[in-house]
């Protein structure tokens, strides 16, 4: 259940820290994990207007 909500946190992490995530690889590692996870990927393309 973290992971659900662990990534808008990152998301607005990359936007927002100076340098993004540079310098946390595990952060980086997570959220790799989960964008490549199929329903985050259908999530994603859904708030970008693609609702294959």
């Amino acid at each position: 259940m973290s992971d659900a909500f662990s990534f808008p946190m990152v998301q607005w992490a990359k936007r927002l820290l100076p340098g993004g995530l540079e310098g946390y690889s595990h952060v980086q590692a997570l959220h790799g994990r989960l964008t490549a996870d199929p329903a985050v990927r259908k999530i994603l393309a859904r708030e970008n207007g693609s609702w294959s």
